[in-house]
C-alpha cells in the first residue's frame, strides 16, 4: 500500500513526521529573530508611518486631479413586449 501512495507521490506518515519537525524548528528559527528585530523596528516605524502617510496623501490628490465629470446617458426605453393571447377552446 505504501509503494503504492508512493508513487502517486502521497507522503506517508514519517515524510509527515519529519516536516512537522523541520516546521517547528523554523518558527523557533523566526521567533529569535524576530527578538532581535524588533528593538530596531520600534525605531524606525515613526519614520515610515509618516513617510506612507505622505504618500496616500499624494495619491489622493494625483486621483482627485485626474478625475472627470463624467458625461450621462440617457437611459434608452425598451418596448414593451406584447404577451400572446391565451387560446380559446
Amino acid at each position: 500500500m505504501s509503494r503504492a501512495l508512493a508513487s502517486l507521490g502521497i507522503p506517508n506518515r514519517d515524510d509527515v513526521n519529519d516536516l512537522a519537525k523541520r516546521v517547528q524548528k523554523l518558527s523557533r528559527q523566526v521567533a529569535a529573530l524576530d527578538k532581535k528585530t524588533k528593538p530596531a523596528a520600534k525605531k524606525a516605524a515613526p519614520k515610515k508611518a509618516a513617510v506612507k502617510k505622505a504618500t496616500v496623501k499624494k495619491a489622493a490628490a494625483k486621483k482627485a486631479a485626474v478625475k472627470k465629470p463624467e458625461a450621462k446617458k440617457p437611459e434608452a426605453k425598451k418596448p414593451e413586449a406584447k404577451k400572446p393571447e391565451a387560446k380559446k377552446p
